[in-house]
Formats: C-alpha cells, structure tokens, sequence
C-alpha cells in the first residue's frame, strides 16, 4: 500500500507519498520553479497498472479526483490548472458534490479512505487529521501554516513540502491503527466498494445483499440509475403502532401509555420532548433514541444484604421486529424471515469472526435505516414501532420490579435496567424477570457489579465481580477517535481514587504520562483563538501551567442573515425582519440588551488558569505543570 496526501495552492502543487512497510518517501512538485509532471504521471501509471492500493484521509473526496483529472487530462498539469479544478471541487460539496466523484467502476488506482472506513463524514463524528493527531498522541499536531489561496515564495513552498510529509507519516500511523478495520474489511463476502465502507454501511449492505437487491431497490427510468424501495408516510398514528403486550398496573405509565396513543406525528425528531414519568420518585425520560432514567451522584456497593444487578435485553431493537413480525411496509415478511435467519447464523460464528460482526451491524444497522430518507429501509412508521414498544416494554420489567420490596432503580437505559435488590428479593427479581420474557418474548441477560458509581444517566462508571470496568461518558479512558482525548489523567485519577481510595493529588503528582495532561482545543471557522496575545493554531494542543497566559476564543460578529433570524426569533416585526435580513445593520430601538451579537465576543477558555502551548510534545514542560487544575477536575467526578 501507497499513503499519500495532495497539498494546492494557485502557483504550487504537491504530492508526497510513503509506502506502507518501507520509508521510501517520494515527493513531487509542480510550480513555477519546478514541473515533476512527467515523474508523478510514470509512477501514477505504474500503480495502475500492477493496482496498487493508494490510502489516504479523505482521498475519495479530494485527493483521488484530482489525479484521476491529471491522469485523464482534464485540466491542464499545471499548478494554476490544478488550483482551478480544486476550486470547483470545493464548490461543487452542496448538490453538485456528485459530479465530481469518481465511482469505484472508474477508478484507476484502488483506493482505500481512512476518512471514510471511521464515518468521520458523519457529521456527528466529522474529525480532521489535526484532531486525529492529537487522539495518537504524535509528537507533532500542525495545521496548514499557511492560508489557503496564498501565491506561495519559494520559501513558503518549502514549509508547505515539510507540511506535507507530516501529513503522510500521520496518515500512515492512522493506517496503523486502522489495520484491524481494513483487515475485517477485506475477509467480508460483500460486492462493491467494502474496503471504505463505514461499519454502517457494512450493515446496510450485508442486510440489502442478503435479501436481493430487486426487493430493495427499483430501477428508475427518469434518474437512468436504481433507486431504493421505501415507504415515507405523510403521518404516523403512533396508537396504531402499540403492541397489544403493553399493559400496566401503575397510572403513570398508564398516562404514557394513552398519550402515545393519541399522537400522530408528521416527523420522527423532537416528538418525545419533555415525555417523562414518575414512579416512586425515579423519573422516566422517554427519547426518539430510546428511554433513560437514573438516580444522580450516588455510588453503591454491593454487601452481605444487597446485590447490584444488571439486566440488558439481547438485541433489543431486532428481537422485538423478529418476535413480533415487524417489517418496514415495503419489504414485508421476506423482511422477517431474512432477519430471523441472519440473527440464528450470527450464531453460528465464533464472536470476533469477521462474520459474525458483519451480520451484527446488519441486525443492529437496520433499525436506524429505518429512519434514513436515503436507506432502502426507510419506513418512519417502522422506526416508531420498534423505539416506542421497546421503551414501553422496559417500563413493562421496571413497574414489575419496583413493586418488589427490596428493588430499588439505579438506572434505566436504552434497553436494560440496573437495580440494587436486597439479597432476600433476588427470588422475586428473577421471578419477575422470567415472567415479563414470557410475556413479552424477549430474552434477558444478566450482570452482577461489584461496585458502581453514577454521576447521571450518561456518566457512571460500574465494576463486574470479576474486576471488569464499565465506563461511560466523562469516565471513559479509551476515547473513540472522534472523541476528545483532553487530560485523560482526570478520569484516572477519579477511578483511581473510587476503585482504590488513592487521593487525586497524590495519583496526579505521581503520574508520568505528559499526554495525559495535554488538552485539546479545536477553533471553528472565523474564531480565533489566542494564549496571551498570540494567535494559535485552529487544533492547538495545550496544558495548564503556572507561569503561562490566558486562553482566549474570539468570535466575529453575527451578521447578515443570522442577525436577522435570531430578530425574527425573537419576535420582531417581519419589517425588522427583512431590515436585518438585509443589511445586518443594528437598530437601537430594539433588544439594545443584545447588541453584543453585533460585537467580537470573547470568551476565555479554562477560566481562572493559565495555560501554555505544545504542539510539538517536546515543548511540554514538568517544571511548569499546574496540577492543581486536574486534581480540581478529577474531584468533581468523584462520587
């Protein structure tokens, strides 16, 4: 395999590249002082005719159209014919993004997108390889040093070379990390592009291959491509989506119950808000996504007299469609069969086999399919049925459970619940357990904590008889890469101090990792960040110090057209409205009080510390660590 990586400018090209098993760097330059036009085209027509693997970190969107456009003599293979062509691409990313894709069929290179394979063009999980730098700890975290669009001095053309290497070398440790993914993916028995598909779309197509794609899409002559089958609904009647299993004794879930079954809904977002019930004093929040509840900044312990209990639903959201004939309207009982079928041969794969996770994601991907406009799945009416019984049903287990003398509710989550029993209820809990699987069809598994600690329903922390951590929310240590990875010695040092009685300041002063008291701060577009009064880098890597300077974070001015819907939301005048809509001109005779949106806004970071920089690791210093902010931190998830 080949990592490379494209930087553009108007008067300045590059292509650096590394081989995955050997440090052979190449580099290629096409500006105004140097034309390697011929050398990159030799070698690009060597990896495509032995079709080598090329990885890159976004290289489907960006990197690979721009070679395939030289390789095709689209533009010019010049530095300004290339800078043109990006200049379209980049503009093409709203409804004409697709016009400059290079479909699988087409390419001329193999590719394999790191980018896409940890669906960081997910929006909710969108990370830059600056962010990834920081999360592997490099020894360097550097931005573009230089804005983009400069005509580049031949000096700047330097930097931007040393930039890019960086870059490649940083990808490369990311294919490395990267190799159980790109592993799993090439053992999988799918068509098509599976090299970068997201875990998601692995699911998505495990299950649309299995059931044959002339059930799950239709050919449309108009588009002259296959589209998906599916079934949107103008409206949804939510009391004609509930299963005739759901009964209560208790009124307050009774009162759920009828509301639900008077709603009908239009869209399947924001419907659930503010939907909540009290029993016993523990309070039920139901959610699109799933029900939660949970006691706050409580820790428990199990002891001679009570047992800290723990019981999930197996595959919640899939049993409940398999158990109930459950089908988006479109695919109907071939739908069922095929799940049934797909969830029994799961089990015929040892867990950690490739098989076996690809039919996972299938059985657990097509729930949210259900929900996606652009999914062969796609029926909200689906989505409702299984979300809403599934959190009825635990309500089901928890009303049966509560009215157990010796049951007292710790948490209730998505599909289980966790519960302290007095050791002379645990009888009556199982008992209660069968019966509710018996009803509802549904199958439990249960897990016994040692020990378990509840900052609320998202952050806790809960250790098994056997040792074994759960750790949730502010207590996860081993952050997912779209995740920030800032001080991780806080939640140590709060583990540290729950599980082992260890004082913060003492785990803290003793710890000798630097990478787990660097912090991270990403700048938005526009905003510019400071320490003092110099301006940082947009992916700064930082620590607190004692003899450091304050950060700060300024933001421009809300204009224009934000300016004249945050007016409207305020309930101006459509007159006001359009003045500000408009111009984006402040009118004195309305919200003086918020005249600040009209001005810089700055807003300190870590307020009440100071802090100063290390982008490059070395520039950590012991000497001047302030471990007085992190003990002040890891107390405030202490339980």
């Amino acid at each position: 395999m080949i990592i490379y990586d494209l930087e553009t400018y108007p008067n300045c090209f590059t292509c650096c590249a590394v081989s995955h098993d050997r440090d052979d760097l190449f580099v290629w330059e096409i500006s105004d002082r140097r034309d390697d036009w011929a050398s990159l085209r030799e070698w690009l027509a060597a990896l495509s005719t032995h079709q080598i693997e090329m990885v890159g970190y976004n290289n489907i969107g960006f990197d690979y159209p721009i070679l395939h456009g030289l390789m095709n003599r689209s533009f010019a293979p010049t530095a300004a014919g290339i800078y043109s062509y990006v200049e379209r691409l980049i503009a093409s990313q709203g409804n004409d993004r697709w016009s400059f894709q290079v479909w699988p069929s087409d390419r001329l290179i193999p590719q394999i997108d790191l980018y896409k394979i940890h669906h960081f063009d997910n929006q909710a999980r969108r990370t830059s390889l600056k962010a990834l730098q920081f999360a592997m700890r490099s020894e360097s975290v550097e931005d573009l040093p230089i804005p983009v669009g400069t005509v580049l001095t031949h000096e700047q053309m330097d930097d931007l070379i040393e930039y890019n290497k960086h870059d490649v070398y940083e990808t490369r440790r990311f294919l490395d990390h990267s190799a159980a993914a790109v592993a799993f993916r090439r053992d999988l028995a799918l068509d098509g592009d599976r090299l970068n598909w997201s875990d998601k779309k692995i699911g998505e197509q495990m299950l649309a291959q299995t059931l044959g794609r002339k059930l799950t899409h239709a050919w449309s002559d108009a588009q002259g491509r296959s589209v998906p089958r599916q079934t949107p609904r103008a409206s949804i009647a939510l009391g004609e989506l509930i299963l005739p299993v759901v009964q209560f004794e208790r009124e307050e879930f009774r009162r759920i119950r009828d509301w639900f079954a008077t709603q009908v809904i239009t869209e399947t977002k924001g419907v659930f808000d503010d939907v909540h019930a009290t029993l016993d004093g523990f309070r039920f929040d139901f959610g699109t996504g799933g029900i939660h509840g949970s006691v706050e900044r409580r820790a428990f312990h199990a002891d001679a007299d009570h047992d800290i209990i723990d019981v999930d639903v197996t595959s919640l959201y899939p049993s409940i469609a398999i158990v109930n004939n459950l089908a988006p309207a479109h695919l109907g009982g071939v739908f069922v069969e095929t799940y049934t079928s797909m969830k029994r041969k799961r089990l015929e794969y040892a867990k950690g086999s490739p098989e076996n996770a690809a039919l996972k994601l299938a059985l657990n991907g097509a729930y949210g399919d259900s929900n996606n406009k652009y999914s062969f799945m796609f029926d909200p009416a689906f989505t409702m049925q299984i979300t809403i019984n599934g959190q009825l049903m635990l309500c089901m287990l928890a009303e049966r459970l509560v009215a157990i003398h010796g049951v007292e509710l710790i948490q209730i989550n998505t599909d289980g619940i966790t519960a302290r029993v007095a050791k002379s209820a645990r009888a009556a809990f199982a008992v209660a357990c069968a019966a509710w699987e018996t009803d509802t069809r549904l199958d439990l598994e249960s897990v016994d904590y040692r020990r378990m600690w509840v900052r609320d329903v998202n952050n806790y922390m809960a250790e098994t008889l056997d040792g074994k951590i759960k750790r949730k929310g502010a207590y996860v240590i081993d952050r997912q890469w779209h995740q920030d990875a800032s001080a991780m010695v806080v939640p140590r040092a709060a583990e540290a101090a729950m599980r082992y009685g260890i004082d913060p300041a003492d785990f803290i002063a003793c710890h000798s990792d630097p990478f787990d008291f660097m912090l991270r701060q990403k700048t938005q577009r526009g905003d510019i960040c400071r320490i003092g009064t110099t301006e940082q880098q947009k992916t700064l890597r930082y620590y607190i110090a004692r003899d450091g300077e304050p950060m700060t974070v300024t933001r421009p001015p809300v204009t224009g057209k934000i300016i004249g819907d945050y007016c409207k939301a305020q309930g101006v005048s459509d007159a006001v409205y359009e003045q500000h809509n408009v111009t984006g001109v402040w009118n004195p005779d309305i919200h003086t009080k918020n005249k600040s949106i009209y001005d810089n806004r700055e807003t300190a970071v870590n307020k009440g510390f100071l802090v100063r920089e290390c982008n490059r690791a070395d520039a950590f210093d012991w000497s001047r660590l302030d471990r007085s902010y992190y003990v002040e931190k890891a107390r405030e998830l202490i339980i």
